[in-house]
Parts: structure tokens; sequence; C-alpha cells
């Protein structure tokens, strides 16, 4: 079994069924306000965890009540939380997400517990977690400091790094440990400012760039792209599909 070590971000999602308002614009909710799990470290986790990955979660919620329900979530979905944080006198991290009838959203996040994962607490988790064949997967959802102590962690160890990186920005050196896997999708590739192949000539090992109902093309270096199909399915709610 696959050991996978999410070093990432935990949030409580408060969701609404409305239209996108543009600017300035007030809309009104086809459907209650409703308090769900999220955060792209632990939408990631939980679907490693649920495809029988043996998952560990390493990250931060706050002494609060968002925070105890994310950890019995993360523990219900069987995803390991000895080194997730609980940190007194703050917030659990939160998003707010409107879903329009497409199944598209919006989303705006307030960091908070996300904000104090450092460098420190992360090189002694992936420390401690290591195992042969183990995989550091990480996001753009916490300080930068945390995500590059994970990629240096991964590589001090012998392990796989991958990257989620969202949200997007251009990634320095020290995301692009030798042999990382890169996942961004067709957005973010964009904002990223540079292609496949630069990727790879920089160092990565691969490069998945994901396109929602087109599925997905996975970049080695010196073979051409492979395209996967995605299964079609009708869209109730992206959120948290790129995690996943």
């Amino acid at each position: 079994m696959t050991r996978v070590i999410v070093v990432g971000s935990v949030n409580e999602d408060l969701v609404v069924r409305a239209p996108i308002p543009a600017p300035g614009e007030t809309v009104a909710a086809s459907e209650s306000l409703a308090l769900l799990p999220g955060g792209k470290g632990a939408n990631a986790a939980c679907a490693a965890a649920r495809l029988g990955a043996e998952t560990q979660f390493v990250g931060c919620v706050g002494d609060d009540d968002a925070g105890a329900r994310a950890c019995e979530q993360l523990l219900a979905a069987g995803v390991g939380i000895g080194r997730l944080a609980v940190l007194p006198q703050v917030g659990t991290g939160r998003a707010v997400v409107i879903v329009d009838d497409a199944g598209e959203n919006a989303i705006v996040i307030a960091a908070e517990a996300n904000g104090r994962l450092d460098a420190a607490r992360v090189e002694a988790a992936v420390a401690a977690l290591a195992l042969p064949g183990a995989v550091v997967l990480s996001n753009l959802e916490i300080p930068a400091e945390a995500v590059e102590a994970a990629a240096a962690a991964a590589s001090a160890h012998g392990l796989r790094f991958v990257l989620d990186p969202a949200p997007a920005r251009v990634l320095g050196d020290a995301l692009l440990p030798p042999g990382a896997v890169i996942v961004p999708n067709e957005h973010e590739l964009t904002q990223l400012g540079a292609t496949p192949a630069e990727l790879l000539a920089r160092g990565a090992g691969a490069v998945v760039v994901t396109r929602g109902a087109e599925g997905a093309e996975l970049h080695e270096r010196d073979a051409a792209p492979v395209r996967i199909p995605a299964p079609a399915v009708r869209a109730v709610d992206t959120t948290g599909a790129g995690d996943a």
C-alpha cells in the first residue's frame, strides 16, 4: 500500500447555490446555506484515502468547532491526523463558495490556521512519516515556506513530490525538486508562466494538465504527450474536483 503524505490546507466551506454575481450585483440563493468540509489539502487527502492509499495529513486547524468537525471528517475518510496540529486562539480556515446551476463556482478563502503552518513543522512531520515509496503531495493554499519545506523534505528522504499549483503563481526552483510531478489545470498552467516542456526542462519529472470534461494530458521528458479521457458525468458542483 502506498503512503501519501499530504501537506496542505483544511477549510470549512460555507456553500451557497446562486448565480455568480457580477461586481456590485446582489443575487438570491436558490437553496439554504450549507457547511461542508473543504480545503485543497483535506480534499486531496480524502480522495487518496478513499482510493486505498495509507494517507497522513500535515497541517493546522484552530481550536474551535470547525477544527473539531474537520478532524472528525478526515478520520471518517480514513486519513491519519497525528500530524494535524490544533492551534489555540486561532480559527480554522474558512471558504465562502458560490455554486451556480451549471456547477461552476467562485470561492473566497480566509487562511486562518492554514497560514500558521511553518517549515519546521513540515520538516519534522515528513521525516517522521517517510517510508520507501511514499509520496508527498502539497498545494499552494498554505504558506510558501511550508510548501518549499515539503518539497525539500521529500527530496531529502527520496520521496516523490507532487504539487497541485493552486492557487496558481509562478513556481520558483524550490518547488521543482528533481522528479517532481506538477498537476495544474488548463487555467493554472497559463498563470504558472511556463509550458509543460519548460517545467520538464527545469527538473520536473512529469506535468499532468487537467482539462475538465476533456480529461488530462500527461507530459514527460522525451515522450509525446498522452491524452487521458475523462468519464462523462453531469456536473453538480465542481468545488474540490481539481483537488481530488
